[in-house]
């Protein structure tokens, strides 16, 4: 079996600990996921199951949609609830119009400081891990892409928001420096990954769902096909068969295409090859490898 599971990560777990239940429910060795999502954050974790991992980079994974809790008058190490005070600020409060008004700062494709209580190596080691340690952690700049910030209420104690956001934006770092340009110190006190691409939160499964499914998982697996970002190409059963042994032109005319195409035989994603010049990017036949009970 091969395809995609739209989970719904609660809080408290990390995103490895949902592929390794994953892993457990389906019986199946070849699990991933698409995109990190915060241990204290929940939300849409895309699951790839069986052959269709080989198909992440091919998937549309953007824009991203999260919902937030900012918390006014403290900031923690880790930009989150989780972490020790590091900042204090006090009233007066920055209005509602105010902190609107700073939005226009954020958004766009902009430079933006990752948090330093992260997963990202720096000097070959994880920065969470060097923080533990106590050493000086300075994750590089790196270019994000914004798309839309919305404030949808404001109190006294903070306010919520929705962004619209591109690959590698930390949704921490984003409210840090909100909290700079309102001159406030600032926090996470709830994170929500509402969508990734076209898996959203309306059509996804909880692990208390996928467990209630039992052997009947399968119900919860979307085809590979559905989710790809890139041109597909049927292929017939004799193109499939040479494909699968790695025959170099064993495809239709592909003289209008340019990067990377899908070859389907069916529903099924056979290979994918990338040109011009072609060549193959993924071949996708065998078997998916099972766990042995």
């Amino acid at each position: 079996m091969t395809g995609f599971i739209n989970v719904y990560k609660p809080r408290g777990l990390t995103s490895h600990q949902v592929v390794h239940r994953i892993r457990h429910l389906t019986g199946i060795r070849a699990v991933g996921h698409m995109g990190t999502l915060d241990p204290e954050a929940d939300g849409v974790l895309p699951i790839a199951v069986g052959r269709a991992t080989k198909l992440i980079e091919f998937v549309q994974s953007t824009p991203k949609t999260y919902e937030a809790d900012v918390v006014l008058g403290v900031m923690t190490h880790s930009l989150d609830v989780d972490g020790r005070p590091v900042g204090r600020s006090g009233p007066p409060w920055p209005s509602a119009d105010h902190i609107r008004s700073v939005t226009g700062w954020l958004t766009g494709h902009r430079w933006q400081v990752p948090p330093q209580v992260s997963a990202l190596k720096v000097g070959g080691q994880r920065a969470y891990a060097r923080v533990r340690q106590q050493a000086a952690t300075w994750p590089a700049p790196r270019r994000v892409d914004i798309h839309a910030i919305h404030v949808d209420r404001v109190t006294d104690a903070g306010w919520t928001f929705r962004a619209v956001v591109g690959s590698g934006t930390y949704i921490r770092a984003l409210v840090r420096d909100w909290g700079i340009l309102l001159g406030q110190a600032v926090h996470i006190g709830r994170l929500t990954r509402q969508s990734v691409g076209l898996f959203d939160r309306a059509h996804s499964w909880t692990l208390e769902d996928l467990t209630r499914l039992g052997s009947e998982w399968r119900m919860a697996l979307a085809p590979a096909s559905e989710y790809l970002a890139i041109p597909r190409l049927p292929v017939s059963e004799p193109m499939a068969v040479a494909i699968r042994h790695g025959v170099i032109g064993a495809w239709p005319d592909v003289s209008s295409y340019q990067g990377p195409v899908a070859l389907m035989h069916g529903p099924e994603v056979v290979a994918v090859i990338q040109g011009p010049p072609w060549r193959y990017r993924k071949v996708l036949g065998g078997p998916d490898e099972e766990i042995t009970p």
